[in-house]
């Protein structure tokens, strides 16, 4: 009995490396783009690697802040302001990566084949975001606007998990695991 249940984790620990190979194969964000955060930036070469993840942390910083603080606007059901503080502290977040490889390097990789529907549903859902809170009136409002600020987390995390080399493909692949009855195709861009 115990050597059959080794067999047979043997044989699905094959089947899963096999799977997160194929996976893999032909993903075009799997190699490490641009400079180094050692290299100096053509947009701010004045900038030190230091300052650079200062300018990084603070800017990031205020965006947690700013999403932080829209929570006290939730509790007072203001909507348009929950909606507002949120959304900027998203922005902030997401421009803080400006500071670690410069402006020009940064936008031109925010556009790259692989990574434009992502930054196309996540620049929507900003302004999704605004509008319900903005058109809609008391607690619908409100759930729309959670419902879009939720939405709105999941876009950001998607387009920022295509900077990490493989993974959104090791995210498919847990999320296909996690539900066997979804087709393969269901995760891709």
């Amino acid at each position: 009995s115990t050597s059959k249940a080794k067999g047979h984790y043997s044989r699905l620990k094959q089947e899963s490396v096999a799977q997160w190979n194929k996976n893999f194969k032909d993903e075009e964000d799997q190699k490490p783009e641009g400079p180094s955060l050692d290299e100096p930036c053509a947009c701010v070469p004045s900038m030190t690697y230091k300052q650079r993840i200062i300018g990084f942390g603070i800017c990031f910083g205020l965006g947690s802040l700013l999403y932080g603080m829209a929570i006290f606007f939730i509790i007072r059901e203001e909507v348009v302001n929950f909606a507002v503080f949120a959304t900027l502290g998203n922005v902030l977040g997401l421009c803080s990566t400006l500071f670690l490889c410069g402006p020009l390097s940064q936008l031109k990789r925010m556009v790259r084949p692989h990574r434009l529907v992502a930054l196309f549903v996540l620049l929507s859902s900003f302004a999704i975001t605004i509008a319900v809170a903005v058109t809609q009136e008391g607690r619908k409002g409100l759930i729309l606007t959670i419902i879009f600020l939720v939405f709105q987390f999941l876009a950001s995390l998607w387009y920022s998990l295509s900077f990490i080399p493989y993974a959104r493909t090791a995210v498919k692949t847990v999320l296909l695991a996690c539900c066997p009855v979804c087709p393969n195709d269901m995760l891709d861009d």
